[in-house]
């Protein structure tokens, strides 16, 4: 029986298609389908897309989907038995180490030696032979007795090094100068005084301001106060007339006028036949009426007909 990439392969072959063309048929990468042609499904991808990627393969190529759905399960469950044997194989052995320890070297209790020194130039020892030195006190044990030999120079050198505390780097830094009794008490009683002489000096020009300002708004308000009064009444006269337009009702018909300006309703009535009303506006016009055909707008000697015969509502500017 022929594995799925045999399969896959010869429905390609049989189809007369190359790899790449089938890639771009499908809308997947080639090295994957050479991949499933080649009996190998891991691409680095979860199982759901491999899973897809083989089913369209193999509709596209027009051979059974669900057969080769079905191999591609069982592949995969043998490979995931193999997988469990293998990890309870490894389970099941158990591997024992050598772990004697090793033996220990023993300890020595002997005081490790000190690097022989180096011997001395013949001239220094015939120096050293004459050479004074100051008798020693006998150092003391911690129970107060004596010690019985002295240390050698050497070591006596080094140990020396050793209990000497490390000197203290000294910093150089800049000491503030210290200002005597009476310089300090100069300085507290000058400040002071040259700060209520400069604060004096702002209050005084910032007060002057303020009055110069005030002055100004005194007699700039009186100055308009003392004005000509407004007569009430001339406003009435001078303000401009509304424009005057003429409603003429050539049968029965109900009509509302209102102002597009304010919304202020200007007529809102029947109107009888024959009838003619002058309404005086600001501005466009909202006309809505009952019977379109039996109504006439009069403006500047010009007659205009509504737009509807019915019910309609109209504006005019």
């Amino acid at each position: 029986m022929h594995s799925i990439g045999e399969r896959l392969q010869e429905a390609r072959k049989r189809l007369g298609v190359s790899v790449r063309e089938a890639a771009e048929a499908t809308k997947i990468r080639g090295e994957y389908l050479q991949g499933f042609e080649a009996d190998q499904f891991e691409i680095n991808m979860p199982d759901i897309y491999v899973r897809g990627f083989l089913r369209s393969y193999a509709r596209y190529l027009k051979i059974p989907a669900d057969q080769i759905m079905t191999d591609y399960n069982a592949a995969q469950l043998n490979t995931s038995r193999g997988q469990k044997k293998e990890s309870r194989d490894g389970l099941g052995r158990i591997e024992i180490a050598d772990r004697t320890p090793a033996p220990r070297p023993a300890a020595s209790t002997s005081v490790p030696s000190k690097p022989a020194s180096k011997p001395k130039p013949k001239a220094a020892a015939e120096e050293d032979l004459f050479t004074e030195t100051p008798p020693r006190a006998p150092r003391q044990t911690a129970a107060g007795t004596p010690a019985t030999s002295d240390p050698e120079p050497e070591e006596e050198a080094e140990t020396a090094e050793e209990s000497a505390p490390a000197a203290p780097r000294r910093r150089l830094t800049a000491k503030p100068r210290s200002l005597t009794p009476d310089k300090q008490q100069t300085r507290i009683l000058d400040f002071p005084s040259l700060d209520r002489e400069a604060t004096l000096k702002v209050g005084i020009i910032a007060l002057s301001s303020l009055l110069v300002i005030a002055v100004l708004v005194w007699i700039v308000t009186a100055v308009i106060r003392s004005g000509p009064a407004e007569d009430p009444e001339v406003p009435a006269a001078t303000a401009p007339a509304g424009q005057v337009v003429n409603l003429i009702a050539t049968g029965d018909v109900r009509v509302k006028v209102t102002q597009m300006e304010d919304g202020r309703v200007l007529f809102d009535g029947p109107m009888a036949a024959g009838e003619t009303r002058p309404i005086t506006r600001r501005g466009g016009i909202i006309i809505t009426y009952s019977h379109g055909r039996n109504l006439l707008l009069e403006q500047n000697g010009n007659r205009y007909q509504m737009s509807n015969e019915g019910i309609g509502r109209n504006t005019f500017n």
